[in-house]
């Protein structure tokens, strides 16, 4: 009897199951109680999804940007945008770029669904790489519709660099005109322009788009970031996809993704989908980002400087200045490496620093006995930062180093013979700036193996008409390409403040002098900007190249007087290799947290 019963039960289940249905599913369960909240199931015919794929160039990982198409097919979106670079381009050779675009191509062409083009600085940079762009792909901005969705896809480089074109811009106007009444418009460019100063003809675009519903997708920068503007739409920035990034994680906006979009009429719901997990679009906010830059960028260990006479160093007193720009208590530790010739008075500080506030750290740096400065390397000093989060997010820690450097006021002697600016240092005799280690080097991926990697050593001299720089390079592997920025390939840059103190010690406006290795003239950068009658040349060496720069003295006393006797200098060597980019400094960049006072001084003899 109780099989019986049991039996019944189940059939009477079952059979109330053909009779209830809602929204396809059907209904197993008879009970006036449902172990469901609802039927009304999420498949509005409105909606659709698709994925934002962003920067796979700029220093590409090899293999990432393949794995994201693997993912992407996993996850069948309808189709896939793209905010460009695409490729590393930036050459005039015909056949590179059609290898490039092939190895592209290839890659897309492993995706289940459609993908949508759009060009950045890497992909479209010269008249030739828009004209192959043009060739193989035809427009270079468009649009189209899709329920009811205006999709705009742009060319930031219109033409290169940071640009949108008065007809690009008309073209906008018209796409809208033609479509009044989409429930929602999608903007799709490589560049924020929105955050680029100067009329670059983005202004003309907001403009037009800011009376309707709209989303805007940039990449570029390899950091996320959202912002909200004005007219309250939202605009992404993506970070990458295989593009160059220090992969420090969300906080820092430094991660592998692409962008899932689900489209509503109330607008697109939005989800980072990184190779490591799923994130909304709240990644990290403005308010995190603004007391997080100030440590990326070095700022919170910063050092008063030592410059002494040129001679023997024995001791010297400095301060090391913990700076806390957030409005939390910053807990600080630093660690003093001591060297085999100098030696610090403290070798850990340990500490909480107040809220948007400084504490200074008296040391005293001693040598071991009295030795020549110019042996002396900088004393680092590795700190960690950590951060108490609110809202139960987990601590931030970030890692930094700071390097406090024995500077030494170097002696400017007048030319003895006359110098001929042939970018040949023979008449030189001995480069005297000789320093044992960079004073500061910044570099993508640790790309930097030490001053046999990329190092300069260099002299100044002075004659009847104008300030000399003499400047000897060591590179061991070149690359140049004569149509790129000189910051894209390996360069020079020289440096000069010529005002008197304490004007200079301030920092401020200083003059730059960059060129690419082996460069003339007419590869100096914005040779506007330079001084009537200045002179530049440099030759390729085996290992490195030359450089000579001539200044007019005429500009350094409109600045310090006809009676000057001092100024400041300094070199940074920029070295593109295979793993990264390094700039190699012989003083820190004086626009950075790491300089200081009166580093780099030249006294005229």
């Amino acid at each position: 009897m109780i099989k019986y019963a049991l039996r019944s039960a189940a059939m009477a289940c079952l059979a109330g199951a053909l009779t209830a249905s809602a929204a396809g599913f059907e209904v197993q369960v008879e009970t006036d109680a449902k172990p469901w909240t609802h039927l009304d199931a999420n498949d509005d015919p409105a909606r659709f999804q698709f994925a934002v794929v962003t920067d796979r160039t700029g220093g590409h990982r090899p293999g990432v940007f393949e794995e994201g198409v693997e993912r992407l097919n996993l996850l069948q979106p309808e189709f896939v945008m793209s905010v460009g670079d695409l490729i590393e381009g930036y050459t005039e050779d015909l056949d590179e770029l059609d290898r490039q675009w092939a190895e592209f191509d290839g890659f897309v062409d492993r995706l289940d669904m459609p993908f949508f083009y759009v060009p950045g600085n890497h992909d479209i940079s010269n008249p030739l790489m828009t004209e192959v762009w043009k060739k193989r792909l035809g427009r270079d901005y468009y649009h189209f519709v899709y329920r009811n969705v205006l999709f705009l896809c742009l060319n930031s480089e219109d033409p290169p660099p940071s640009n949108i074109s008065d007809t690009q811009a008309e073209y906008v106007k018209l796409a809208l005109e033609q479509n009044p009444d989409v429930r929602w418009t999608l903007v799709f460019l490589h560049k924020p322009l929105w955050n680029v100063p100067g009329d670059h003809g983005w202004n003309k675009v907001e403009d037009l788009l800011r009376p309707r519903k709209h989303t805007v997708f940039a990449g570029h920068t390899h950091n996320y970031f959202k912002n909200v503007r004005d007219h309250g739409n939202q605009y992404i920035t993506l970070a990458t996809m295989g593009g160059g990034s220090g992969l420090r994680g969300p906080n820092f906006g430094e991660f592998d993704h692409f962008l899932w979009v689900t489209m509503t009429d109330e607008g697109p719901i939005m989800a980072n989908l990184m190779l490591s997990g799923i994130w909304d679009t709240n990644v990290i906010s403005r308010e995190r980002k603004e007391y997080l830059l100030p440590l990326l960028e070095g700022a919170a260990v910063r050092s008063q400087g030592v410059v002494v006479p040129a001679g023997a160093f024995e001791s010297a007193e400095t301060v090391l200045r913990l700076v806390n720009d957030a409005d939390l208590p910053m807990n600080i530790e630093v660690r003093l490496l001591q060297d085999d010739l100098l030696r610090s008075s403290r070798r850990n500080v340990i500490t909480t620093v107040a809220p948007n506030s400084v504490e200074e750290v008296p040391l005293t740096l001693t040598a071991i006995s009295a030795v020549p400065v110019d042996v002396l390397r900088p004393l680092r000093a590795e700190w960690t930062v950590t951060y108490e989060l609110p809202e139960n997010v987990a601590p931030v820690e970030v890692r930094g180093q700071h390097r406090l450097v024995i500077d030494r006021i170097v002696s400017l002697p007048a030319a003895t013979e006359a110098i001929d600016v042939d970018g040949d240092l023979g008449e030189w005799g001995a480069l005297e700036v000789r320093p044992a280690e960079p004073g500061q080097v910044q570099t993508t991926q640790d790309a930097w193996y030490g001053n046999q990697d990329a190092s300069a050593v260099f002299s100044l001299r002075t004659g009847q008409e104008f300030l000399y720089a003499g400047i000897a390079v060591t590179d061991d592997e070149r690359r140049n390409a004569d149509d790129e920025d000189y910051q894209r390939q390996d360069s020079i840059e020289f440096w000069l403040d010529a005002r008197p103190e304490p004007e200079r010690a301030g920092g401020g406006s200083s003059l730059l002098v960059a060129l690419p290795a082996g460069g003339d003239i007419s590869k100096v950068h914005r040779p506007e900007s330079l001084p009537e009658g200045t002179q530049v040349a440099s030759t390729r060496k085996r290992f490195g190249y030359e450089v000579e720069i001539a200044i007019p003295l005429s500009y350094i006393e409109s600045l310090g007087g006809s009676a000057w006797t001092s100024l400041r200098a300094n070199v940074a060597v920029i070295d593109h290799d295979g793993d990264g980019r390094a700039k190699v400094w012989y003083r820190p960049d004086w626009r950075s947290p790491a300089d200081y006072a009166a580093s780099g001084t030249f006294v005229r003899e």
